[in-house]
């Protein structure tokens, strides 16, 4: 649950390479968004990269799902 939205969530990742794939079922949406960016490292660079695709990720379902 994000919200009050119900999804099915997969994020995967390779060291140079994150992409995350969200359905919500009900609203019959899905966003994919595919990066270049490192989310495999422990360092401050990949806790922004998550952060930036967690936002990007509620910015397009707020945008799409009304």
């Amino acid at each position: 649950m994000i919200g009050n939205r119900r999804l099915v969530e997969h994020l995967g990742s390779i060291p140079g390479i994150t992409n995350l794939m969200m359905a919500n079922e009900e609203r019959n949406l899905d966003i994919i968004i595919l990066t270049n960016g490192d989310i495999t490292r422990v360092d401050s660079q990949a806790t922004e990269v998550r952060q930036t695709i967690n936002h990007l990720a509620d910015l397009l379902l707020d945008c799409f799902d009304t």
